[in-house]
């Protein structure tokens, strides 16, 4: 299930507008040559960093899978999402440029 920043924002109490995006370049693991920019919402005060599963099929992200999956928690203690499957992309973060934008 994808979640649109818009969506993402409400979730995390925060406007679309306040919202610091960053865009980092993501090594793709099938060609070394090959970078993807994707567009990111920093929640900064998370306990870990996650990812769309989407996202991992789609950049082609090698990942494995939990052998106890684990149950991510909303602030308040609902449950958000069930990780499965770690994966450990090389993330570069980098200022926006108009090529890039």
């Amino acid at each position: 299930m994808s979640v649109s920043l818009e969506e993402l924002c409400a979730i995390v109490n925060v406007s679309y507008e306040e919202a610091r995006i960053l865009q980092p370049i993501i090594d793709s693991e099938t060609d070394e040559e090959e970078q993807d920019v994707v567009s990111v919402l920093v929640d900064s005060g998370a306990d870990g960093n996650f990812i769309d599963a989407d996202l991992v099929s789609q950049l082609h992200l090698p990942s494995v899978p939990l052998q106890t999956p684990l149950e991510a928690l909303a602030i308040i203690g609902i449950p958000l999402s069930r990780i499965t499957h770690v994966t450990s992309p090389k993330i570069y973060l980098d200022p926006p440029t108009p090529s890039r934008t």
